[in-house]
């Protein structure tokens, strides 16, 4: 029967139909008949009726109501007659409903529910068991306590449809035979049939709602199904009581944020809005409404919202109410013709009403002043419109100021603080936003003013500075320039730190640390300090926290890591950051114990009430705290470092790496660095026991092919020894060398041990690396004399492992000289004496020799040993080796003794040692491993050259003359060596114990300067051989030694063959580029020690010339020092100074630029150091030629250094001289040239540099010259220079320029000046007068234009026509801007001023529409807006306001394609400079009109642009296509810029306009 009715129903006839109800309808009576004789038969005989068969008649019961509700559903249309509905009713709904009603007919009756022809059926009276209706039936249902949930879906889907579906009255009125016997309805309703039929039964369903919404309090899931028929049925309550109680539940529901989603709020606030219209006391419900205008943030909800506010204000009788609900109906009002937009007049005029009751002083009621700060919090934190947003904080700042002296009790501003105002501060300071912030920092600050004596705000007092805003901490965290903000942070840390503040921990939880979290994580360039700021912040606020705010924010960051992948560098900054705040005493289980566990639940209790800076914890919460530490933390931080385990040992191109991702290691590395800073906090036995699976977790990933992996590894292990300290670095190395023990990995560990040295350097002290040195020694020698050493230099090896590369063991061994104690110096050298030994060949011989300097270079940057036990320890080392060097024997065995042990060993030869074998016939190569000492003689004298070089002996003491003067016979023995290293060495310490008077210098002195002529005959004429290497070092240090012997040698015993000599070597070692060097130092101490010769002439002559010809800076220079030295330092042969001062001016002309500098320089020093009358002398000579060059010169620079001459050729001079000067210079600039006079300007310059404000006794004569020169129509060349020097002698002399400025001659500079300004043919010369006219301006006032011969408007539009033109270099715009500024005071009337306003607007119009990639002209024009609007009032500043206010909200917004940040923030800093000024309500009504008039353009714009789509096709096709060609020319821009080598040709998108455009 069913697929019967389900698949041929539309080709059934009538009387089929009829058949087939009617077998329906024999089988429902049938089967209830059934049941019930079953139900009897049970009644009678208890055990007589099989249960099967009574669920087999239950299963054909629900089959039967299954076929009539198909049947329903498919003859939707069809006629009943009236015979088949009763009988329907009669045999089979009234009986059954009799009983109980069975869910398959409640099945049926909500079928009939989805067509509203069947409505009547609900209507039915069945009248059985007190049940009126099979909807009553339904709604029985739903009380019943056994009731299921899928009959309580159904009646609520039922009750749902009979209210959404649109029943048709006409057929319902028409199908008579459905409207029989009919229960009473409500016919006084306008609503629909079914509606009527939901609300018979609205008792019955409203108490069924009530009891199925859950309590407020269990915080559990409410159906958004039950909401919408609540909303749907509420304006049917007329029960006071319920319709309150209702309302209540929703309001709850609401507070406590359990309903988020917004069509449920939408459900739940209509519902309220319905039901409060029927509450008695409608108006009680305020101070629950009050929250939800802060909470509730989507328009749609908050619409809703706003409709109770309005139900509220029409059903209360209270004139105050309806006021105040009046009031946060315009606060919230949008636009009706915009409908996406706010309605700005009603809400400024809302907060214009506002801000006027709050100045009155006007009562108002706490229930609105909670309305409006809730509102406005709102508006501020959710709104984007700045007028808005600006209004918005206006008016909560006043209604905090009014609410601080209104006539409220103290109990009611007490509560309304702590419940309305505080929260939405510690709401808004929380946002995302950095403008809310900024925004409610205001407010916080307002607050902290009104209420100082508050219990939280009165902490925070501390924090202000209303003295100096530079020290504010308010002021600063909102300042637009990041280092303020930095600061701030940095010094609230640092008082918190030296307890100048003291801030309870719940304070700076809530309202400081607030502030320092959004740039926790932000690791940027740009805000990277102010990041570092924040993260000390909060380390040290959490350093003063209690546990439970402790472990909350470790968890919330250690769950962040695992969470945010690419910010976990930031997020383990933070988590070391906490960990390194752990300021809790922790003590073990043992511990606890002892102490007393049973006192853990009292500490619990009494942890929340302990003081917060309180430093005791009870033994308790530490046992706890170790606890969570142990058995939470740990194994987090340790899960974090586990990872994934891959075979991350596996090569890259094995299969065992394809599933092996690298950056998880690198993730996971630093984490380590984390778990050791806690493991540090803890008890040492937890640190020991969780060490060493670290430091292995370490090695392991040190064995990883991937060098990424092995970086980070490295970088973690070096900051967890460096957290450790020195202590556990020989731990760590032997860690190391069990781990990483073979093939590629040796290197790996040797690069790493030599890292962590290297990285601990700077908190290692002496002996720090004695437990670990024979470790250490042993990694050195195994890079340096192993197989390691040959795979170094295999290319395949090195290619894939960086680490092989490097050889760090020289460094190491310096860190061991640094860092070795006393008593382990002879460790170090014992296995180095047995390598060379083991391997006496010249590479081991070598790495040794390198291996001893470094150790050398340690030893004199050791600290911790003393400079007498170096130096017993560099005699002991010389006065073993050098005997044995020098002779060859030792110096503790004799050569019996020596003999002995070669023929007679200590053990007797084995006669199973099979015998030698005898190898090639002939002589056979000596091994004398006395050869290979020199390295240590070598090493003892590079320890006492250190010595001497650090000037750790003192001269005058007695006891350090003592200590060095064995040392002289020591260095006379190394004379007698052949190797050239221990000769360099020996020259070193001997140049340095020439300073010191020691008794055994002065008797082998004669034999040491033998010795050194010796040694210079052998190697200063060797030629290219001893341009190399260590003979080269050696030649270089031996003329170093005859000029420390010639300087510091008290008695010189140098005959006049020896000079003569020393200068023949000068004069050839001059020409060498490698020994030019010392041949200088020889030659200054000659002439320094004043020994005179004939031949020093000629030298100083060759020097003359290569003081300009020399290619080489640094020998240019050094000839000018001989020269500077032969000539001022009264050497005899070179009291005349004439010749050479005639040379140097006539190199002024020289070819090349560094000739010309040189002689310059050179001049320079003869000025300096030359007495005034030999100046005198020669200063007009060498100012005609000097003031040729200034013009002359090609190269700036040479211009420079000549004025510089110039200068000091002035101040060097006498006043009679520089006045014949000074006329010399005035003739030039007489002269008709304009190139004399561009000459005469810049010497005249140089003179007022000199002379200051003297200089305006010559100020006549000068000026008079100077206007002649200030003509556009010369050559720009020659006019910049004249007009750069005028301006700055008018800055030399600001007091003389002023007293003339009424003078005739500066009213001829003010009429040339405009043709300057308005030179269209060089920019240069256009700021060359505005920097002169700027200068000028200086130093007088404006009034001095009220009867000038210039007018300050004439000059106001050559400025303007500066800056409008289309190429505009940021220094000319800022120079017009300065002199714009200053022209604004002389603009006495506001007509004058509108016109300035509008030329300058205009000129951002016009970039804004020509220029839209440039912003030069904007930022200095509001840069003047600022300027002029700081010094003016009223009018004027009105017409400022309005005439660049819009501009200023344009960039507020942030509507510019290109600078937009610097055009946003600079037009941010002037909106707050009008604010200022024009106070916060003026400004937030401008700005409105501003927003309302930019969105009439747009929509005028879109506007226009339809009316074209239709009236102009065509033209609106042809602008879509020039978009389209616009798109994918910046597409091949961008492929172009992205990919170099696919450049394309993109043509020009810029049209060729002239360059001035705007008049």
């Amino acid at each position: 029967m069913g697929h019967v009715v389900k698949k041929l129903a539309p080709a059934l006839s009538d009387d089929h139909a009829a058949a087939i109800y009617r077998m329906a309808l024999s089988a429902a009576v049938t089967v209830r008949m059934a049941l019930s004789a079953a139900v009897t038969v049970r009644l009678a005989f208890e055990s007589s009726t099989h249960p099967r068969h009574k669920k087999s008649l239950k299963e054909l019961r629900l089959l039967v109501c299954q076929r009539l509700r198909e049947f329903f559903a498919a003859f939707e249309a069809r006629s009943f007659a009236g015979q088949e509905l009763t009988a329907l009713f009669d045999f089979f709904v009234r009986p059954v409903c009799a009983v109980d009603a069975p869910f398959s007919l409640l099945k049926l009756f909500a079928a009939w529910s989805e067509i509203p022809r069947y409505y009547p059926l609900l209507n039915v009276k069945i009248g059985a068991g007190g049940i009126e209706t099979p909807l009553g039936c339904l709604m029985d249902s739903l009380l019943k306590n056994s009731s299921k949930k899928a009959t309580q879906d159904l009646a609520m889907n039922t009750v749902v449809l009979l209210m959404s579906t649109a029943d048709e009255e006409e057929d319902i009125e028409e199908d008579n035979e459905f409207a029989f016997d009919q229960a009473a309805l409500d016919d006084s309703k306008p609503v629909s049939f079914g509606t009527k039929l939901v609300l018979v039964q609205l008792p019955k369903l409203l108490k069924y709602l009530t009891s199925v919404l859950p309590p407020a309090e269990s915080k559990k899931t409410i159906s958004i199904k039950h909401l919408e028929i609540l909303e749907r049925v509420c304006e049917h309550v007329e029960d006071a009581e319920v319709s309150a109680s209702l309302s209540s539940t929703l309001l709850a529901y609401l507070e406590r944020n359990l309903i988020r989603r917004e069509e449920m709020q939408i459900n739940a606030l209509n519902a309220v809005a319905r039901l409060i219209k029927v509450v008695v006391d409608p108006h009680s419900f305020i101070p629950r409404l009050v929250p939800l205008l802060s909470s509730i943030r989507a328009r749609p909800p908050r619409d809703a919202l706003i409709t109770i506010f309005d139900s509220i204000r029409q059903a209360t009788r209270l004139d105050y109410v309806k006021d105040s609900l009046s009031l946060i109906v315009k606060l919230n009002s949008w636009d009706p013709k915009r409908l996406d937009e706010p309605d700005h007049d009603r809400r400024i005029e809302a907060y214009s009403e506002l801000n006027k009751r709050f100045d009155d002083g006007s009562a108002i009621d706490i229930h609105l002043l909670e309305m409006v700060a809730h509102s406005d919090a709102h508006e501020i934190i959710e709104t984007t419109d700045l007028s808005l947003r600006a209004s918005a904080s206006a008016n909560l700042r006043k209604l905090i100021e009014y609410f601080k002296g209104c006539e409220l009790s103290e109990g009611a501003k007490t509560e309304c603080l702590q419940d309305h105002l505080l929260p939405l501060v510690k709401k808004g300071l929380r946002h995302e936003s950095e403008t809310v912030r900024h925004e409610i920092v205001r407010a916080l600050v307002a607050l902290i003013t009104s209420f100082p004596t508050h219990a939280k705000l009165r902490h925070l007092t501390q924090l202000r500075d209303t003295t100096e805003t530079d020290l504010d901490f308010y002021d600063n965290i909102t300042h637009i320039q990041m280092h303020r903000r930095q600061r701030a942070l940095r010094r609230l840390t640092d008082s918190l730190q030296s307890k100048q503040v003291s801030i309870p921990i719940e304070v700076l939880l809530a309202f400081v640390l607030p502030l320092a979290q959004p740039y926790l994580l932000e690791v940027v360039s740009k805000t990277a300090a102010l990041s570092d700021e924040a993260v000390r912040l909060l380390g040290q606020v959490l350093s003063m926290a209690p546990w439970k705010r402790y472990l909350a924010m470790l968890e919330f960051y250690l769950n962040k890591l695992q969470r945010e992948e690419e910010k976990h560098k930031a997020i383990i900054r933070i988590i070391v950051a906490i960990l390194d705040a752990f300021h809790f005493e922790v003590a073990s289980s043992s511990q606890a114990k002892e102490k007393g566990v049973e006192k853990m639940d009292v500490a619990e209790q009494n942890e929340e009430n302990m003081p917060l800076e309180s430093s005791e914890i009870p033994s308790g919460l530490s046992q706890r705290i170790y606890d969570t530490m142990v058995k939470q933390v740990l194994p987090r931080l340790q899960k974090c470092i586990d990872g994934k385990k891959a075979n991350m040992h596996a090569h890259k191109k094995s299969q065992g790496a394809k599933h092996y991702h690298e950056d998880d290691d690198i993730l996971r590395a630093p984490v380590a660095l984390a778990m050791v800073k806690l493991l540090l906090k803890l008890p040492t036995a937890i640190l020991d026991q969780h060490l060493p699976g670290i430091v292995l977790k370490l090695c392991e990933l040190l064995k990883s092919r991937s060098r990424d992996v092995r970086d980070s590894a490295r970088k973690t292990l070096v900051a967890v020894v460096d957290a450790l300290g020195p202590k556990y670095l020989p731990f760590v190395i032997k860690e190391l060398k069990s781990t990483l023990s073979k093939g590629y990995q040796i290197h790996v560990m040797i690069f790493t041990v030599h890292v962590l040295i290297s990285n601990l350097a700077e908190r290692l002290k002496t002996g720090d690396l004695d437990a670990c040195l024979d470790e250490i020694i042993s990694v050195c020698h195994t890079e340096l004399f192993s197989d390691v050493t040959e795979e170094k230099e295999v290319q395949g090896i090195t290619k894939s492992l960086h680490e092989a590369k490097a050889n760090k063991t020289y460094d190491t061994y310096q860190f061991i000289g640094r860092f070795v104690g006393a008593s382990c110096l002879g460790m170090v050298i014992k296995p180095m004496m047995e390598t060379l030994d083991a391997k006496p060949s010249a590479k081991t011989t070598k790495k040794l020799g390198d291996l001893l300097r470094y150790l050398a270079f340690g030893l004199g940057q050791n600290a911790g040993i003393d400079t007498p036990t170096l130096l017993i320890f560099a005699h002991q080392t010389l006065s073993e080796h050098i005997e044995r060097l020098v002779t060859g024997k030792r110096k503790d065995i004799d050569d019996t003794q020596e003999n002995d042990e070669q023929l007679h060993p200590q053990r007797q030869q084995s006669c199973f040692i099979l015998a030698k074998d005898p190898g090639r016939i002939g002589a056979q190569p000596k091994t004398a491993k006395r050869s290979k000492v020199h390295i240590f003689v070598e090493f003892g004298l590079q320890v006492l050259g250190i010595v001497l070089k650090a000037k750790r002996l003192d001269i005058e003491d007695d006891r350090d003359v003592g200590r060095l003067d064995p040392f002289v016979l020591l260095i006379t023995r190394c004379f007698e060596t052949k190797y050239d290293r221990v000769l360099t060495n020996a020259l070193r310490c001997l140049s340095s114990c020439l300073k010191f008077p020691l008794p055994s210098l002065k008797a082998h002195m004669p034999s040491l300067v033998d010795r050194l002529f010796v040694l210079l005959n052998n190697y200063a004429g060797m030629g290219a051989a001893g341009a190399r290497g260590d003979v080269f070092e050696l030649t270089q240090t031996i003329f170093k030694t005859v000029v420390s012997l010639i300087k510091d040698a008290p008695e010189l015993v140098l005959s006049k063959k020896r000079l003569q000599l020393l200068l023949h070597y000068v004069e050839a070692d001059v020409l060498d580029t490698q020994k030019q060097a010392t041949a200088f130092s020889l030659l200054k101490a000659i002439i320094g020690r004043k020994l005179v010769d004939e031949k020093v002439t000629d030298v100083i002559q060759r020097l003359r010339e290569l003081s300009v010809t020399s290619h080489a800076p640094h020998v240019r220079a050094q000839c000018r020092q001989v020269m500077l030295m032969y000539t001022a330092e009264n050497y005899p042969l070179g009291k005349n100074p004439r010749k050479h001062i005639e040379f140097y001016l006539a190199q002024l002309e020289y070819e090349f630029e560094d000739g010309r500098i040189s002689a310059i320089e050179m001049l320079n020093s003869f000025f300096d150091s030359l007495l005034q009358t030999t100046v005198d002398t020669y200063a007009a000579m060498c100012l005609v030629k000097l003031a040729m060059r200034m013009v002359n010169d090609e190269s700036q620079k040479c211009k420079r250094l000549v004025a510089l001459a110039v200068r000091k050729l002035f101040e060097k001079v006498s006043d009679e001289k520089r006045e014949q000067l000074f006329r010399i210079a005035d003739d030039w600039l007489a002269s008709s040239k304009i190139s004399s006079r561009s000459l005469a300007a810049q010497v005249l310059v140089q003179l007022a540099d000199v002379e200051g404000e003297k200089f305006s006794s010559r100020l006549d004569t000068v000026l008079q010259h100077f206007s002649l020169s200030l003509d556009a129509k010369h050559d720009p060349e020659s006019v910049v220079p004249i007009v750069q020097s005028l301006t700055r002698i008018v800055r030399q002399c600001q007091e003389g320029v002023t007293k003339r400025l009424s003078s005739p001659v500066f009213d001829d500079i003010w009429g040339r000046s405009a043709s300057l300004l308005r030179c269209g043919d060089s920019a240069d010369v256009r700021l060359a007068a505005g920097q002169l006219l700027g200068q000028i301006f200086a130093g007088m006032d404006a009034t001095f234009f009220d009867g000038a011969s210039v007018a300050a408007k004439d000059l106001c539009d050559h400025f303007c026509w500066q800056l409008g033109a289309k190429k505009l270099t940021m220094e000319l715009a800022e120079q017009a801007v300065k002199n714009l500024v200053f022209l604004t005071k002389a603009l006495v009337s506001d007509g004058e001023l509108q016109w300035l306003a509008d030329r300058l607007s205009l000129v951002c119009r016009f970039e804004v529409i020509n220029q839209p990639n440039e912003a030069v002209k904007r930022l200095n024009v509001f840069k003047w807006v600022a300027a002029v609007a700081m010094k003016n009032e009223g009018t004027r500043l009105d017409v400022v306001t309005s005439a660049f206010l819009p501009l200023l909200h344009r960039e507020m917004t942030g509507k510019s394609a290109k600078n937009t940040e610097e055009l946003q923030q600079l037009a941010i800093e002037v909106g707050d400079v009008l604010k200022s000024k024009l106070g916060e309500e003026t400004y937030a009504k401008k700005l409105a009109e501003c927003q309302k008039s930019a969105n009439a353009k747009v929509d005028l714009r879109k506007r226009k642009l339809a009316e074209e789509t239709v009236a102009n096709p065509q033209k609106a096709a042809l602008r879509k296509q020039r978009k389209q060609a616009a798109k994918v020319t910046a597409k091949k821009r961008k492929i172009a810029a992205d990919h170099p080598y696919r450049k394309r040709k993109i043509a020009s998108l810029e049209n060729n306009t002239e360059d001035y455009s705007i008049e």
